[in-house]
């Protein structure tokens, strides 16, 4: 597969993640219990999604996409991002355009296909698409926005809160990327295992932006939790070890992040869920540190 299809691909992938994490807040945040299951069933939907299409990262599941198409490909991702300021009503019309430019990316790449599995799975995409795009407009017009329960949480805070996730899917990605390169099947079993802790984690840490997961974070420890969070990119010219480098230094600064997050906290349930990021962070880092000395990578990907 071609590195800017990969990347179209992975786009696509991520826009399917951002969908999935609106419909979990919507769900969270919602009074109603018919709107708020609608939300709970898209975003599974979006989750399941977002695992077809990785399939077509295989070399058995590649689509066909002659690069004259691609910038039109592209055009159909360009949605602009749901932010934390907005109306409830302005958000769910950005995620009926993310469903719509899904929908087109998906047809697009339909009529580029030749008969076959590739082509059935990209129509099944299409249709999903579709069908979130027609439930979101009919929540947009039979339910009485906002019905939203307000959070306590800052706004620099849930920034926080969203980065750390970033890094979590940034780790979830890099993982699968090494368990698809490397050749000694032990291996490939640690990054496929690193890559599903990654995604639940990132998950567990998703339930601290509702308003019974909200930590506690007196304004001035801000800027001492974003440090932890400042971490250098893996980037395509990295040879395998260095980018194994940066890693554990992700997993270092989370687990740091965790663990100042929770020394801020009463005993309770919040207390308990970063007490138990912070053992996951610091066991993914041992982990790593034990492939970076033991394992020998390609000098090169």
């Amino acid at each position: 597969m071609r590195k800017e299809l990969f990347d179209l691909i992975h786009e696509a992938m991520d826009q399917h993640e951002l969908a999935r994490d609106f419909y979990h807040r919507m769900a969270h945040q919602v009074a109603h219990a018919d709107t708020r299951k609608m939300f709970e069933y898209l975003a599974q939907e979006a989750e399941e999604n977002k695992a077809r299409l990785h399939q077509c990262l295989t070399p058995e599941g590649c689509p066909v996409v002659p690069p004259v198409h691609e910038a039109h490909l592209a055009e159909h991702l360009q949605v602009p991002q749901v932010t934390i300021g907005m109306l409830p009503k302005e958000a769910v019309v950005l995620a009926i355009k993310r469903s719509e430019g899904l929908c087109r990316f998906y047809q697009s790449l339909v009529e580029l296909q030749p008969e076959g599995e590739i082509r059935r799975r990209l129509e099944y995409l299409a249709r999903a698409e579709s069908g979130h795009k027609e439930k979101l407009e009919e929540i947009y017009d039979m339910v009485a926005f906002p019905e939203v329960r307000k959070s306590p949480m800052r706004k620099e805070l849930v920034d926080l809160i969203h980065e750390a996730m970033d890094q979590h899917e940034l780790a979830r990605d890099f993982y699968h990327r090494m368990a698809h390169r490397v050749a000694h099947a032990d291996t490939r079993k640690m990054f496929e295992y690193l890559a599903q802790e990654a995604e639940e984690n990132k998950a567990k840490l998703h339930h601290c932006l509702t308003p019974e997961g909200c930590p506690v974070v007196p304004p001035g420890h801000d800027v001492h939790l974003a440090e932890h969070l400042q971490v250098p990119e893996v980037t395509e010219g990295m040879l395998p070890k260095e980018a194994l480098a940066v890693a554990i230094k992700r997993s270092e600064g989370l687990c740091r992040f965790y663990q100042s997050l929770l020394e801020l906290q009463p005993e309770g349930e919040i207390r308990r869920r970063l007490e138990y990021l912070a053992r996951a962070e610091s066991s993914h880092k041992e982990k790593l540190e034990n492939l970076y000395d033991t394992v020998a990578f390609p000098e090169a990907w």
